[in-house]
């Protein structure tokens, strides 16, 4: 019970830190100069509006396996 509780908070946790990260990497990197700036670009792409939101999300899957 304990273990399953541990790894649950683990998934939460990532699912609210991989998008600050992903952010963050993006303004540290150039690619974007502001937090609106990066939140505009992942609505407003070339792509499929679900596939840029989940953009925001590329990487959590490492994550896990690594905090897990």
């Amino acid at each position: 019970l304990i273990g399953t509780a541990s790894a649950l908070s683990v998934v939460v946790s990532a699912s609210v830190r991989a998008p600050l990260d992903n952010i963050k990497t993006q303004i540290q990197a150039g690619s974007a100069t502001s937090l609106c700036a990066v939140l505009r670009d992942s609505v407003r792409g070339p792509t499929m509006r679900a596939r840029r939101l989940l953009s925001l999300y590329r990487g959590v899957g490492l994550t896990l396996m690594h905090d897990v």
